[in-house]
Protein backbone atom coordinates (compact mmCIF):
# COMPACT_ATOMS: atom_id res chain seq x y z
CA UNK A 1 0.00 0.00 0.00
CA UNK A 2 1.49 3.32 -1.09
CA UNK A 3 1.17 6.25 1.28
CA UNK A 4 1.63 9.91 0.56
CA UNK A 5 1.74 13.00 2.73
CA UNK A 6 -2.02 13.34 2.13
CA UNK A 7 -2.66 9.68 2.99
CA UNK A 8 -3.33 6.52 1.01
CA UNK A 9 -4.32 7.26 -2.60
CA UNK A 10 -7.43 5.32 -3.58
CA UNK A 11 -9.86 5.02 -6.44
CA UNK A 12 -13.52 4.10 -6.54
CA UNK A 13 -13.76 0.39 -7.24
CA UNK A 14 -17.55 0.52 -7.44
CA UNK A 15 -20.85 0.90 -5.66
CA UNK A 16 -22.64 -2.28 -4.74
CA UNK A 17 -25.87 -3.23 -3.08
CA UNK A 18 -25.08 -5.68 -0.30
CA UNK A 19 -27.19 -7.61 2.13
CA UNK A 20 -27.15 -6.25 5.66
CA UNK A 21 -29.45 -8.86 7.10
CA UNK A 22 -31.66 -11.47 5.49
CA UNK A 23 -34.30 -9.00 4.29
CA UNK A 24 -32.37 -5.70 4.24
CA UNK A 25 -29.92 -4.36 1.72
CA UNK A 26 -27.75 -1.26 1.64
CA UNK A 27 -25.38 0.51 -0.72
CA UNK A 28 -21.64 0.42 -0.17
CA UNK A 29 -18.95 2.33 -2.07
CA UNK A 30 -15.63 0.49 -2.17
CA UNK A 31 -12.41 2.50 -2.33
CA UNK A 32 -9.37 0.52 -3.50
CA UNK A 33 -5.71 1.28 -2.90
CA UNK A 34 -3.45 1.80 -5.92
CA UNK A 35 -2.67 -1.89 -6.28
CA UNK A 36 -6.32 -2.81 -5.64
CA UNK A 37 -5.18 -5.27 -2.97
CA UNK A 38 -7.08 -3.58 -0.13
CA UNK A 39 -10.45 -1.89 -0.04
CA UNK A 40 -12.29 0.44 2.28
CA UNK A 41 -16.05 -0.22 2.29
CA UNK A 42 -18.21 2.78 3.21
CA UNK A 43 -21.97 2.51 3.66
CA UNK A 44 -23.81 5.27 1.78
CA UNK A 45 -27.36 6.38 1.06
CA UNK A 46 -29.34 5.29 -1.97
CA UNK A 47 -29.41 8.71 -3.67
CA UNK A 48 -25.65 9.17 -3.21
CA UNK A 49 -25.09 5.67 -4.61
CA UNK A 50 -27.15 6.61 -7.67
CA UNK A 51 -25.18 9.84 -8.13
CA UNK A 52 -21.84 8.01 -7.95
CA UNK A 53 -23.04 5.24 -10.26
CA UNK A 54 -24.24 7.74 -12.86
CA UNK A 55 -20.87 9.47 -13.10
CA UNK A 56 -19.01 6.13 -13.17
CA UNK A 57 -21.15 5.07 -16.14
CA UNK A 58 -20.56 8.41 -17.86
CA UNK A 59 -24.24 9.36 -17.72
CA UNK A 60 -25.33 13.00 -17.66
CA UNK A 61 -28.65 13.82 -16.00
CA UNK A 62 -31.05 16.03 -17.97
CA UNK A 63 -30.86 18.59 -15.15
CA UNK A 64 -28.04 19.08 -12.61
CA UNK A 65 -28.06 16.91 -9.52
CA UNK A 66 -26.94 18.40 -6.21
CA UNK A 67 -23.33 17.32 -6.76
CA UNK A 68 -23.34 18.86 -10.25
CA UNK A 69 -24.74 22.06 -8.77
CA UNK A 70 -21.95 22.23 -6.18
CA UNK A 71 -19.28 21.74 -8.86
CA UNK A 72 -20.92 24.45 -10.98
CA UNK A 73 -21.01 26.90 -8.09
CA UNK A 74 -17.34 26.28 -7.33
CA UNK A 75 -16.39 26.82 -10.97
CA UNK A 76 -18.26 30.11 -11.44
CA UNK A 77 -16.90 31.49 -8.17
CA UNK A 78 -13.28 30.76 -9.12
CA UNK A 79 -12.60 27.62 -7.10
CA UNK A 80 -11.55 24.12 -8.02
CA UNK A 81 -11.65 20.91 -6.04
CA UNK A 82 -8.04 19.98 -5.28
CA UNK A 83 -8.60 16.64 -3.54
CA UNK A 84 -10.82 14.84 -1.07
CA UNK A 85 -9.78 12.86 1.96
CA UNK A 86 -11.58 10.28 4.07
CA UNK A 87 -10.09 11.54 7.29
CA UNK A 88 -11.68 9.92 10.29
CA UNK A 89 -13.98 7.36 11.86
CA UNK A 90 -16.24 8.54 14.67
CA UNK A 91 -18.74 6.11 16.21
CA UNK A 92 -18.79 3.87 13.11
CA UNK A 93 -19.27 6.89 10.80
CA UNK A 94 -16.57 7.97 8.39
CA UNK A 95 -15.77 11.66 8.06
CA UNK A 96 -14.20 13.39 5.10
CA UNK A 97 -12.96 16.71 3.83
CA UNK A 98 -13.23 18.44 0.49
CA UNK A 99 -10.21 20.64 -0.27
CA UNK A 100 -11.00 23.52 -2.62
CA UNK A 101 -8.49 25.96 -4.04
CA UNK A 102 -9.15 29.61 -4.89
CA UNK A 103 -7.80 29.99 -8.42
CA UNK A 104 -7.04 33.70 -7.89
CA UNK A 105 -5.13 33.47 -4.63
CA UNK A 106 -4.02 29.83 -4.60
CA UNK A 107 -5.35 29.49 -1.04
CA UNK A 108 -6.78 26.06 -0.21
CA UNK A 109 -9.79 25.70 2.08
CA UNK A 110 -11.00 22.57 3.88
CA UNK A 111 -14.73 21.83 3.92
CA UNK A 112 -16.26 19.13 6.15
CA UNK A 113 -18.24 16.66 4.05
CA UNK A 114 -19.90 13.28 4.12
CA UNK A 115 -17.69 10.76 2.31
CA UNK A 116 -20.43 9.91 -0.20
CA UNK A 117 -20.84 13.56 -1.21
CA UNK A 118 -17.08 14.13 -1.40
CA UNK A 119 -16.65 11.02 -3.57
CA UNK A 120 -19.49 12.07 -5.89
CA UNK A 121 -17.86 15.48 -6.34
CA UNK A 122 -14.36 14.01 -6.78
CA UNK A 123 -15.55 11.74 -9.58
CA UNK A 124 -17.17 14.69 -11.36
CA UNK A 125 -14.02 16.81 -11.31
CA UNK A 126 -11.44 14.04 -11.56
CA UNK A 127 -9.48 14.98 -8.45
CA UNK A 128 -7.50 12.61 -6.27
CA UNK A 129 -9.09 10.70 -3.41
CA UNK A 130 -7.12 9.89 -0.27
CA UNK A 131 -7.74 7.89 2.89
CA UNK A 132 -5.97 9.12 6.02
CA UNK A 133 -3.06 6.90 7.01
CA UNK A 134 -4.70 6.36 10.41
CA UNK A 135 -7.53 4.49 8.63
CA UNK A 136 -5.22 2.04 6.88
CA UNK A 137 -6.18 -0.70 9.34
CA UNK A 138 -9.85 -0.25 8.30
CA UNK A 139 -8.93 -1.31 4.75
CA UNK A 140 -9.62 -4.98 4.13
CA UNK A 141 -8.10 -7.49 1.71
CA UNK A 142 -10.00 -7.30 -1.58
CA UNK A 143 -10.29 -11.08 -1.78
CA UNK A 144 -12.61 -11.03 1.26
CA UNK A 145 -15.34 -9.70 -1.04
CA UNK A 146 -17.08 -11.13 -4.10
CA UNK A 147 -17.50 -8.44 -6.74
CA UNK A 148 -19.65 -8.92 -9.84
CA UNK A 149 -17.77 -8.77 -13.13
CA UNK A 150 -19.76 -5.75 -14.30
CA UNK A 151 -17.84 -2.88 -15.90
CA UNK A 152 -17.40 -0.10 -13.37
CA UNK A 153 -18.69 -2.35 -10.62
CA UNK A 154 -21.94 -0.48 -10.34
CA UNK A 155 -24.39 -3.35 -10.48
CA UNK A 156 -26.05 -4.79 -7.37
CA UNK A 157 -24.30 -7.74 -5.75
CA UNK A 158 -26.73 -10.57 -5.00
Amino acid sequence: MFTYEEGIRVSVLGVYRVKIREKREGDVVFLADERENRVLPIWIGESEAMSIQMVMRGEKPPRPLTHDLLVGILEVTGFEVDRIKIDGLIKDTYTSSLYIRNLSTGKTLRIDSRPSDAIAVALRVGCEIFVDNSLGDQMLPRDRFRFPDQEGGTQPND
